[in-house]
């Protein structure tokens, strides 16, 4: 394999994938476990099956979550987040991405940036969520990018 010093290039992964349509959400956690669509891939690929991603190989990788979506009626929060689970069963929060919608018909976007340690594909994978006190829509323009950093 070709190596710039630093990384094989067998090892390169940039991924983006995005919602295929929009969607309803109801009240409290979802996960997003269903209209994934790859978009651009460089190097290995992530591979996805019901809103579960799995990693290539292990290292550290740069997850980038964009949560798009409207808001219909009001809302006290919205928001969501990258979910992992180092089991390949438990899922916890890495972390939250949450605003207020204190109007109706307004339109929102947020984005969670988290470095992930995988030590074992098969144990090791994300998903994605997202969180409302009230029902709403996530669009199609959410999506997730997954850049390999280097070895742990």
């Amino acid at each position: 394999a070709v190596s710039d010093g630093t990384i094989t290039k067998s090892k390169i992964v940039h991924h983006r994938w995005k919602l295929t349509s929009n969607f309803s959400t109801s009240t409290g956690v979802e996960a997003l476990t269903a209209g994934w669509s790859s978009v651009e891939a460089i190097g290995t690929a992530m591979s996805e099956s019901s809103g579960v991603f799995t990693f290539p190989h292990t290292g550290l990788y740069k997850i980038s979550y964009g949560l798009h979506g409207a808001s219909s009626p009001v809302s006290t929060y919205r928001g969501g987040g990258i979910q992992r689970t180092t089991d390949d069963s438990s899922y916890s929060a890495t972390g939250s991405l949450f605003f207020t919608s204190n109007a109706a018909n307004t339109y929102w976007n947020a984005r969670q940036i988290w470095i992930f340690d995988c030590v074992n594909t098969s144990t090791h994978k994300v998903r994605f969520q997202t969180e409302n006190a009230s029902a709403g829509t996530v669009s199609n323009g959410t999506n997730v990018i997954f850049d390999y950093l280097g070895d742990t």
